[in-house]
């Protein structure tokens, strides 16, 4: 049984110390009070161990648990999500932090919808200071929209409610795309939408340390992900996923860039019969930029 109107907030952490205490603060300065924190460190080498007892022995509403051996992000997160007491579960990674109303907005959301899942839009904040807003370009997301991309995002930016996902587990195969993935499961699961938020309420911050950056996981982790979903794709998912795959190639140094531009017109044809014919960011990211880069 969970505990009704208190929300989850499970932070996995992994040698990053230096970064923890700033992503629990984001959660203790949050308006919405009824909160418990559930710490997960696994396979720590450095004074993670030292800090997260502090932050249990300091705060009532935070529970730290220690692993010695390392779980990766995804079982770090069951570990977690078998831990929970609330009605609302969130996700907050060691390296990202929230403003201050996020959780009041998600919460009065799922309180007053239907929606499974409720996100937000996000800075992604740069090393040299430098900060970009990424905006969704609409408000209601529905699994047809999440085939083609994870609009939804980071589990950073995103609250769902302990029904949704207590019978669902993230997978430790996937070293990219575990939220993805997670997210379609819960849409999938129970034939509902998910909602984005017009706000801004999560600071994404970009370093070297980053595991997205990493395009070897990257590619296997597409073709575990692209195996499982295979069977909800239609023909243009399909080619919107090989057209995400040229691109990570192409990033990772697999692909030539001239080998990916002789494709363009057809990447712009591709887009154009999805959902996102109308986002700008999805033509910058597929089309524009491999002229800037």
């Amino acid at each position: 049984m969970f505990i009704k109107d208190l929300v989850s907030v499970i932070v996995p952490t992994h040698n990053r110390a230096h970064m923890l205490e700033k992503a629990i603060s984001s959660i203790r300065k949050q308006t919405y009070k009824n909160v418990e924190i559930i710490i997960v460190a696994n396979g720590c080498k450095d004074n993670t161990t030292e800090v997260g007892c502090k932050l249990e022995s300091k705060y009532e509403n935070v529970k730290f648990l220690d692993f010695i051996e390392p779980l990766g992000g995804a079982e770090a997160r069951n570990k977690g999500l078998d831990a929970v007491s609330g009605e609302y579960i969130a996700f907050l990674d060691d390296d990202d932090e929230w403003l201050e109303n996020k959780l009041e907005m998600q919460v009065n959301i799922l309180k007053k919808s239907q929606y499974c899942i409720v996100g937000c839009n996000y800075n992604i904040m740069y090393t040299n200071n430098k900060i970009r807003p990424i905006r969704a370009f609409k408000n209601e997301i529905k699994t047809n929209d999440m085939l083609y991309e994870n609009i939804l995002g980071s589990y950073s930016f995103c609250m769902t409610k302990n029904i949704y996902i207590n019978e669902v587990r993230i997978n430790p195969d996937l070293k990219s795309s575990q939220d993805w993935d997670l997210w379609l499961k819960i849409l999938t699961k129970y034939n509902m939408d998910a909602y984005i938020l017009d706000d801004i309420l999560v600071n994404y911050y970009e370093h070297d340390e980053k595991i997205t950056k990493n395009y070897k996981n990257k590619i296997k982790s597409e073709y575990i992900f692209i195996d499982y979903w295979y069977k909800y794709f239609d023909k243009n998912m399909l080619n919107y996923h090989k057209m995400r795959f040229d691109l990570i190639k192409l990033l990772s140094g697999e692909k030539k860039k001239y080998e990916y531009i002789v494709k363009l017109f057809k990447y712009l044809f591709i887009i154009l019969k999805s959902p996102y014919k109308t986002n700008f960011l999805t033509y910058y990211i597929y089309i524009i930029r491999v002229f800037i880069k």
